[in-house]
């Protein structure tokens, strides 16, 4: 998400009082993405949610950080998985799609990998609440249906 502040205050607008929103994002636990990806073109738009900024993040947005747990190793581990799968379809790939999608698909993964080890990017599951709101003032004789 581009304005990770805007699309969160969006949701919690149209969150119900007593709702949970679970997130399963990129985040960037060192605070090294950004250089790492710095002239990577294919990485420009992404923006990892920073771990030690969630509280404020959600806060600033209507929501309660409930939980947050780490998945750097589960990151490493699923990518590790789907680049060996990748290589083993290559032959299929290519026959569908062409050798130059295999190609894209086969350095895009790896580029995730390879940050994924270097602690540039990390995975989080986050879980939150909708903040308490002031309810609404009573409707008045001029607010009344």
């Amino acid at each position: 998400m581009p304005d990770q502040r805007a699309a969160l205050a969006q949701l919690g607008a149209l969150a119900a009082p007593d709702a949970e929103l679970r997130l399963l994002e990129y985040a960037d636990p060192l605070g090294r993405f950004a250089a790492a990806t710095s002239g990577r073109s294919s990485y420009a738009w992404w923006r990892p949610l920073d771990p030690g900024r969630l509280h404020e993040l959600l806060a600033g947005a209507g929501w309660s950080l409930a939980e947050s747990r780490d998945l750097g190793l589960e990151l490493k581990r699923w990518y590790v998985e789907l680049c060996a799968r990748i290589a083993a379809t290559r032959e299929a790939i290519t026959e569908e799609l062409g050798a130059e999608w295999f190609t894209f698909a086969s350095a895009e993964y790896a580029g995730v990998l390879e940050m994924a080890r270097a602690g540039e990017l990390g995975g989080v599951f986050v879980r939150a609440r909708a903040a308490e709101r002031d309810a609404p003032p009573p409707p008045t004789p001029e607010t009344a249906p």
